[in-house]
C-alpha cells in the first residue's frame, strides 16, 4: 500500500465554479500489480458538495486521456477526506504512469490548496458539475497548480490455481480458485497415495459418483467438503493444537469471495494469537464479534457510511454509536431568578448523555462581580452534592479567556470570538459595565448517567439583582 500525488497542504487557497474540472497530473510509484483503492482530498472550507476522479495520462504535462474512475457527489469535511472506491470498481494502476488525480465543485464556497508547480501540469476542462464525468477527458487548458490531493493504492487481487488430476478407471481435471497452490496425485483403484507440500495440514472429503476418504495426520486440521458434480461448498473449521511444544508458529490466511454468504460464523481457539485482521467488503447484516482474553488491543476501521455499533464490556457499560445513538430531549426555556434562587434547569430519571448546554444570559439589576459568576451545576445518579461545577468565566477559558478580556479592557460590542469543539463564549453584547454584560456560550459537558441526571443554574452570591435567562439543555436516553 502507498501513495502518489500531493500529500501535503499546500499554501495557497483556490476555489472554482461548478463549470469545470479541474485537477494535477501526477506520476504513479514504480510499483506493480497495484490498483487505485482511493483517493485523498484537502479542503480548507465547506460550502458546497464535489465530486472526484482520476484519468489517466501519457506524461507530466500531456493531456488526460480515459476515465479510470469518477465519484458521485459527496459531502467533504475540512481537512482530508478519503473517498473510498467499491470494491470491485478499483482500477488497475500501471507503475511509473501518470494520472490526472482532480475534481468538480457545486459552488465557490468551498475552499481547496495548492502550490505552484511543474509547468502545464495543471489540466483543467470546462464541465457542468450536474454532469456524468466525460469519457474521454477533452481537450484542456494548461496551469501550474499542484493541488493537495492523492491517490491511495494497494495491491491488486490475485487468482492462483490448484490443480487436482485423479485417475478413476477415466480421467478427470478438476481446476478451482484456491490462495494456496499444491498438486494432489490420487489413484483411485490402487492404494491411494497422496502426496502434498503444505505447512499444515488437511482432511479432505470428496464426493465424485464414489465415495473416498483421505486422511493424513497434519499438525492442524482443515477439513473441506465438496461435492464435484454440483457448485463447490467448502466449509473451513481451523483449531490450533498447542500441545507439542516444538510445534513452529505459522500464519492461516483465508480468503473467501461469493456472490452471496447467508452466514459465516468463524472460531478461532487458540494459546496465543499474535494478530487477527478481519476484513469485510459487501453488504452485512450483522456482526457479531466475541473476544474472550486476558488482554489486547481491538482496532476498528469502518468504512461504511452508516453503521450502528454496540459495545458490552464486563464493566456493564454500554457504547452504542450511530444514527439510532441517543433518544435526544431539549429543555429550552426562558429563565429568569434571583440572588440566592437556583434554577433546576433539568431533573430526570434514566440511562444516558447530557450532550449540551446554550444559553443567552443576562443581570436586569443590582451589582454583583458579574456575569461571569453564573455557573452550571451538574448532579450525576444522585449525588447530593455536584460532580462538576462549570462558571461561564470557565466556559470563556474555552476560548483562551479573549471574549472577556478583550470586551473588559477596551472593545465593547467586539466581533463573535472562535470557540474551541467542547464549547465558549461566542459573544459578549454592550451593557451597562461588566457586572451587566450580556453572554452568549455554549458548552459540551459530554456527562455520562446512568440512573439520574439533574442540571441547575446558580447565580452570584451577595446581590439582590435579578437574572434573565434562555437557556437550552439537550440530552438523551440510550436505546
Amino acid at each position: 500500500m502507498g501513495t502518489f500525488g500531493k500529500t501535503s497542504i499546500g499554501v495557497s487557497p483556490f476555489s472554482d465554479t461548478p463549470t469545470e474540472k479541474i485537477g494535477t497530473n501526477y506520476q504513479m510509484a514504480n510499483v506493480v500489480d497495484q490498483r487505485l483503492k482511493s483517493i485523498w482530498i484537502y479542503c480548507s472550507s465547506i460550502g458546497s458538495n464535489i465530486k472526484v476522479a482520476a484519468y489517466s495520462s501519457p506524461s507530466q504535462t500531456g493531456a488526460p486521456t480515459s476515465l479510470a474512475w469518477g465519484s458521485g457527489e459527496f459531502t467533504p469535511a475540512v481537512g482530508w477526506n478519503e473517498i473510498v472506491i467499491p470494491e470491485a470498481s478499483r482500477p488497475p494502476l500501471t507503475a511509473s504512469a501518470w494520472y490526472w488525480l482532480g475534481f468538480k465543485v457545486a459552488g465557490i464556497s468551498t475552499v481547496f490548496r495548492y502550490d505552484d508547480g511543474a509547468a502545464n501540469s495543471q489540466k483543467t476542462r470546462g464541465e457542468s458539475y450536474s454532469n456524468a464525468w466525460s469519457d474521454p477527458f477533452g481537450t484542456p487548458t494548461s496551469g501550474s497548480a499542484q493541488f493537495s490531493i492523492y491517490g491511495e493504492y494497494e495491491v491488486a487481487a490475485q487468482t492462483y490455481t490448484q490443480t487436482v488430476t485423479e485417475t478413476m478407471g477415466l480421467s478427470d481435471s478438476i481446476v478451482t480458485a484456491r490462495i494456496l497452490t499444491k498438486a494432489v496425485s490420487e489413484t483411485m483403484g490402487l492404494s491411494d497415495s497422496i502426496a502434498k507440500q503444505t505447512k499444515f495440514g488437511k482432511v479432505v472429503s470428496e464426493t465424485m459418483g464414489l465415495s473416498d476418504s483421505i486422511t493424513p495426520a497434519w499438525v492442524t486440521a482443515q477439513e473441506v467438503s465438496e461435492s464435484m458434480a454440483m457448485n463447490d461448498r467448502i466449509g473451513i473449521s481451523v483449531n490450533d493444537d498447542p500441545s507439542p511444544s516444538d510445534r513452529p508458529d505459522y500464519t492461516l490466511p483465508v480468503s473467501i469471495e461469493a456472490v452471496q454468504i447467508e452466514s459465516l460464523p468463524i472460531n478461532v481457539v487458540a494459546q496465543t494469537i499474535g494478530s487477527l485482521s478481519i476484513k469485510i467488503v459487501g453488504q452485512v447484516g450483522n456482526v457479531d464479534v466475541n473476544i474472550a482474553a486476558q488482554a489486547g488491543n481491538v482496532n476498528v476501521n469502518i468504512e461504511a457510511q452508516t453503521v450502528d455499533i454496540t459495545i458490552l464490556t464486563p464493566s456493564g457499560h454500554k457504547a452504542v454509536i450511530g444514527s439510532g445513538f441517543l433518544t435526544r430531549k431539549y429543555y429550552h426555556e426562558n429563565v429568569a431568578g434571583a440572588q440566592a434562587s437556583p434554577t433546576t434547569l433539568i431533573d430526570v430519571d434514566g440511562e444516558g448523555r447530557l450532550e449540551n448546554i446554550a444559553a443567552e444570559i443576562y443581570q436586569t439589576g443590582g451589582t454583583v462581580a458579574g456575569t461571569h459568576e453564573v455557573a452550571f451545576n451538574i448532579y450525576v445518579d444522585g449525588e447530593s452534592s455536584p460532580s462538576l461545577i462549570m462558571p461561564l468565566l470557565a466556559i470563556c477559558y474555552l476560548g483562551g479567556n479573549k471574549a472577556m478580556w478583550e470586551w473588559s479592557n477596551s472593545a465593547k460590542n467586539p466581533e463573535p470570538y472562535t470557540v474551541n469543539p467542547d464549547g465558549g463564549v461566542t459573544y459578549i453584547s454592550n451593557a451597562d459595565g461588566l457586572a451587566r454584560a450580556r453572554w452568549f456560550l455554549f458548552w459540551l459537558p459530554k456527562v455520562e448517567f446512568t440512573t439520574h441526571i439533574k442540571v441547575v443554574m446558580t447565580y452570584p452570591v451577595g446581590d439582590s439583582g435579578g437574572w434573565s435567562s434562555w437557556v437550552c439543555v439537550e440530552y438523551g436516553f440510550y436505546p
